[in-house]
């Protein structure tokens, strides 16, 4: 069993031969480690001729920390036939991920709202571990002679929570709208404070509507990944008091993983935007991340121009990150 196996095997991704490593021989017993082959030549001098991590869990029944989350995206159409990651999820601790919850996915008929039943699978697999879904609320309907309409999409918004009512109660609005949703509704010409209302409307409304069926639910708002951004929206209201606001750090050009706000005030200074526009004073880090991408290609284009990560490197990051956040 791989959790608790008494010998870890490890085989090459190419060729043949495994290394096997006895539970007893692991110093400390659990943890993440790296095994390293070294060989020698003729001459008597050694070189790696291969690395490999892994890891030994504690155990198999890790109660799901509610605060540790990660990212993991079968709806955009990778895992729906293969969700074994949910069982590593559940026995590394997360206890909570999240996913994309499209609204033309949804509704396909106008007032029509119809489940996916891949989609309440993945709930369905992820709620039998304890691990809850942050389901992001996203996506424009062509349906509609305004795709954005901040009416329709409250309906959905509220469908959703109710629908999902004995399973999640996290639910976040939109997802990075400067990079996904300013295209949308953004005019070449007009002051950025436009747009920018016209999501705190769509923010809004879906509030509402979320409330009014779950009042216990944890609502995120604003997902933004631009500091000038999310400060104009916590200036204009975005944010609260029931709210918590989202915000991802992503560390561009930079090998670190803190971003600037953990360095310089933890997010003070925005903290003190919300609490004298509105009140929100929870913040949520929602996505962060080191990309170990080795290919070639659009690299630099798709990542965002981020720094390549190695393993041990994004594992390190990802720790820091979770304490600069606490």
């Amino acid at each position: 069993d791989w959790q608790d196996a008494e010998t870890c095997v490890l085989r090459p991704a190419e060729g043949s031969g495994e290394l096997r490593i006895a539970a007893s021989d692991i110093r400390n017993g659990f943890g993440a480690f790296k095994v390293s082959v070294v060989g020698a030549d003729a001459g008597g001098e050694e070189r790696e001729l291969g690395s490999s991590w892994f890891a030994r869990l504690v155990s198999r029944d890790v109660k799901p920390c509610p605060w540790v989350g990660t990212g993991t995206h079968p709806t955009q159409g990778w895992g729906w036939d293969e969700l074994r990651f949910v069982e590593l999820i559940a026995a590394a601790g997360i206890g909570i991920v999240r996913d994309d919850v499209g609204w033309s996915s949804f509704e396909r008929e106008k007032g029509v709202y119809r489940m996916n039943p891949k989609f309440e699978t993945y709930v369905n697999r992820l709620h039998g571990h304890g691990v809850k879904m942050n389901m992001i609320l996203t996506g424009k309907n062509d349906l509609y002679e305004n795709p954005l309409d901040p009416e329709a999409f409250a309906r959905y918004c509220a469908w959703i929570a109710d629908y999902f009512r004995d399973r999640t109660d996290r639910f976040e609005i939109w997802n990075e709208p400067h990079n996904f949703l300013r295209k949308f509704c953004h005019k070449e010409g007009q002051p950025e404070i436009l747009w920018i209302r016209q999501f705190i409307e769509l923010t809004q409304k879906a509030d509402d509507a979320i409330r009014k069926v779950r009042p216990d639910a944890v609502v995120a708002v604003s997902a933004e990944d631009w500091d000038r951004y999310l400060d104009l929206m916590l200036t204009n209201g975005i944010a609260r008091a029931h709210n918590a606001v989202s915000f991802h750090p992503y560390c561009h050009r930079q090998h670190r993983p803190e971003r600037e706000m953990f360095l310089c005030d933890f997010g003070a200074r925005q903290r003190g935007y919300a609490r004298a526009n509105g009140g929100a004073d929870r913040w949520i880090v929602t996505e962060a991340g080191w990309s170990t991408f080795t290919g070639k290609g659009e690299y630099w284009e798709v990542a965002g121009f981020y720094p390549r990560a190695s393993l041990p490197g994004q594992a390190a990051c990802i720790v820091r990150m979770y304490l600069a956040s606490l």
